[in-house]
């Protein structure tokens, strides 16, 4: 699965409404590509976290903390990607 789908994925996830959630993600909360591909979107991510949008966990329950009030629009995300 191309490096895109996957961030349109966690977006469509993260971006929907970003208060009514548990900010603490799961792995068990997105599809079996986001695992099965996680070595593509983990440059994005990283990202991400260095300016304050996530917090990436990677342990064996958690993949990020999501911090919605840092967290700009989905639009602006996807604009970030390179």
């Amino acid at each position: 699965m191309k490096k895109q789908k996957l961030i349109d994925i966690i977006l469509q996830n993260i971006c929907h409404d970003k208060y009514a959630y548990d900010p603490n993600w799961k792995w068990e909360w997105l599809p079996v590509s986001i695992k099965e591909n996680y070595s593509k979107i983990r440059p994005v991510l990283l990202d991400w976290q260095s300016k304050g949008y996530i917090k990436l966990v990677e342990d064996e329950e958690h993949i990020f903390l999501v911090y919605p009030e840092k967290l700009p629009t989905k639009e602006e995300l996807l604009n970030s990607i390179s």
